[in-house]
């Protein structure tokens, strides 16, 4: 499977935006392409990526989940997306995981959220171009959603508490070009597990159990 990872970076020092039920805080990054617009031919996979800082000097963040509105396959000839329910991928959390809640931490107060190479991007979320789709365009909303602690939930002596959830959005599209005549680059191909997958699914089920009883915790301490 051919993949077209688009990393053009541009420079924005801008706060992004999120609803008045998220948190008080806004975390400060850029996506890129920066206009959110990644192009690919019918079987490609094509995908987006993101820098992060916790701009917030207290609190910590922890990625709960990328969504997006792209919509699926509808089944008819020349559909963009592909026949598959994971044509949008989610490829944040799972970075999230490996590098943070499965070190038993999440986002630290001023932290880059690449741990390797700050100031560079991570990876988004991907999209799924069908093998038979053809020449065009479709444009949906990725949104990034956070939960916000008032210190490291996974510490042991003194676990973070649960404030609130964030949000912040991006509009963004995906063109499927046809190249050379019509002719595609190939379909989607299927992935083999690597060994340890396996454990670290169940490992990191159980980092996730404890995020999530922390943030029931939290919640219950407040309707007391």
């Amino acid at each position: 499977m051919k993949s077209a990872n688009l990393w053009s970076v541009m420079a924005m020092a801008a706060l992004l935006a999120i609803p008045a039920i998220a948190s008080p805080l806004a975390p400060s990054g850029e996506i890129s392409p920066t206009n959110g617009d990644l192009t690919g031919a019918p079987g490609d996979t094509v995908t987006w990526s993101v820098s992060l800082i916790n701009t917030d000097a207290l609190n910590w963040w922890a990625i709960s989940s990328v969504q997006s509105t792209y919509l699926p396959n509808s089944g008819n000839a020349g559909d963009i997306p592909a026949d598959d329910p994971n044509f949008f991928q989610d490829d944040l959390s799972d970075y999230f995981l490996n590098a943070f809640i499965l070190n038993g931490t999440v986002l630290a107060p001023g932290q880059d959220i690449n741990l390797a190479s700050p100031g560079d991007p991570v990876p988004l979320a991907s999209y799924m171009i069908s093998p038979t789709a053809t020449a065009g365009e479709v444009t949906g909303t990725i949104s990034i959603f956070y939960d916000i602690y008032d210190g490291n939930p996974f510490d042991a002596n003194n676990p973070g508490n649960y404030l609130s959830t964030g949000e912040f959005d991006v509009d963004t599209s995906v063109t499927a070009a046809i190249l050379d005549g019509g002719g595609n680059n190939g379909g989607p191909g299927s992935s083999t597990p690597e060994p340890g997958t396996v454990v670290l699914c169940i490992t990191g089920l159980a980092s996730l159990i404890v995020l999530h009883r922390r943030r029931q915790e939290s919640k219950a301490l407040r309707q007391d």
